[in-house]
């Protein structure tokens, strides 16, 4: 199991974060905290270490993992925070962290269940097609809790209008860019000179 995570937290997070993980400062303390409420993991260790390093997500990386023993499920669990391939001016894109993750634990030729929020399901899953299930052979699924987990998450983090717009023009512009790497693959695949 993987939680992966690569910037900090926004501040029309902060009531949804005060009430999942107060004091929470980056995507990876968050996961963190619900590392631990969900699967019963020890994370102080790893938010410490979070906590003591150069404030910057988007430079640094970072694999925590907890053995099967080490949790309820009895599975081995990893926490991963991805750096930025330009950190000076952006953070991590969904992209970004699912090739590092890929590259760092190994995984072609593997499978992979995806779990986001509903609204994200149809950006991940075109995103993780193009850069999981095409460049390494991993069989991708993925699904998305419902719209109703997010009650009592504060009012500034609700699903409102403007954010699911975003997804939609999120969701269009993945599958233009899983379309052009298809299309370039299959050129490469007829060209001649190959």
């Amino acid at each position: 199991m993987l939680a992966a995570a690569s910037r900090r937290l926004l501040p029309s997070e902060d009531d949804a974060v005060a009430v999942c993980a107060p004091g929470a400062r980056t995507e990876f303390e968050l996961l963190a905290a619900a590392a631990r409420d969900a699967f019963g993991l020890d994370v102080h260790p790893a938010v410490r270490y979070v906590r003591q390093r150069d404030d910057n997500p988007h430079r640094d990386s970072m694999v925590w993992r907890f053995a099967a023993d080490t949790n309820d499920l009895g599975v081995p669990i990893t926490l991963l925070e991805a750096p930025s391939p330009e950190p000076d001016s952006s953070r991590a894109t969904s992209a970004d962290t699912f090739t590092f993750t890929a590259h760092t634990l190994g995984m072609q030729d593997s499978t992979c269940l995806l779990v986001t929020g509903q609204p994200f399901v149809p950006y991940q899953n075109f995103d993780a097609l193009r850069t999981l299930a095409l460049p390494f052979g991993i069989q991708v699924e993925t699904v998305g809790f419902g719209i109703d987990r997010y009650d009592g998450l504060g009012e500034l983090d609700q699903q409102h209008p403007a954010k699911l717009l975003q997804e939609v023009r999120s969701t269009i512009r993945a599958a233009r860019a899983l379309l052009e790497r298809i299309e370039a693959g299959e050129r490469m695949a007829t060209d001649p000179r190959r």
